[in-house]
């Protein structure tokens, strides 16, 4: 979970700091209809969302986003359905996919990053892998 900034460049400043979550499982990035009623958007289109055990029409909307890197989206479209609780907005792989997305756990602590756009070198882990396996004997 992060903490983003939402907001419609067609509108005056109107922003609001939300609570998201970072889901490789989804295709579309989404938000709730509370956080789409506070920002006043207008939906221009519908999409059919599909969950796991169901599926949803969304509105679709056009909104900007400020990650916490400082990487800004501008007018990204996003489906407004209703979301688990206390998660205010879901990022899809539809950004995701953007940039360089890396978790990595040691110690008893998990770091995640984010970076856009992309390096051009890639983080492949299978070769250090390889090494500390057989060092280690696992």
């Amino acid at each position: 979970m992060t903490e983003i900034e939402v907001y419609d460049l067609s509108q005056s400043p109107k922003k609001t700091n939300v609570s998201a979550l970072w889901d490789t499982g989804a295709m579309l990035s989404a938000m709730t209809p509370e956080v789409a009623n506070k920002l006043n958007l207008v939906p221009f289109n519908r999409v059919k969302i599909n969950g796991i055990n169901n599926f949803t029409i969304a509105d679709l909307v056009k909104v900007s986003l400020m990650l916490p890197n400082q990487v800004v989206l501008n007018n990204y479209n996003v489906a407004v359905c209703n979301l688990v609780k206390n998660v205010d907005f879901l990022i899809g792989m539809d950004i995701i996919q953007l940039g360089d997305f890396s978790i990595s756990n040691g110690s008893g602590k998990t770091l995640f990053t984010f970076v856009m756009p992309p390096f051009e070198e890639k983080a492949d882990l299978y070769e250090k892998a390889i090494v500390v396996n057989k060092t280690t004997g696992s």
